[in-house]
């Protein structure tokens, strides 16, 4: 089941580059939905359907996501005009990282601790510049 994504990237990629030009006023990434939509149907495959497939190559493409959901960020973070940019891509980087393990591990109470110290280290670095005079 290693071979999957070869398959599902592409077409999912196809599918969504046909149907972009259709929805009007969405923001569509072709890689990004493909990406994110592979890894969602390799996890329901694996823990619903129990087909064996390699938490590695669902791991991988979840990184994939962090980083690319990050790069989707960050134009919109630069416009809130947010203080500290760099320290938020830190914190979003290490917490998916973390995140993605621990859930693939199915260590629950530490995926939870993951997100929470993430969500409160986000809240403390997110404070605004302080206006231009």
């Amino acid at each position: 089941m290693i071979y999957l994504p070869i398959i599902l990237i592409p077409t999912i990629f196809g599918l969504v580059w046909i149907i972009k030009p259709k929805i009007r006023g969405v923001a569509l990434c072709a890689v990004c939905v493909s990406v994110s939509v592979t890894w969602l149907i390799l996890l329901l495959s694996m823990f619903v359907f129990i087909i064996p497939i390699s938490p590695l190559i669902i791991g991988i493409l979840m990184g994939m996501s962090v980083i690319g959901g990050l790069s989707k960020l960050e134009p919109w973070m630069e416009k809130q005009n947010m203080r500290y940019i760099k320290l938020i891509k830190l914190i979003v980087i290490i917490g998916g990282l973390y995140s993605i393990y621990f859930f693939l591990e199915q260590e629950w109470k530490k995926l939870i601790i993951t997100i929470v110290i993430s969500a409160v280290a986000l809240i403390i670095a997110k404070r605004k510049m302080p206006p231009k005079s």
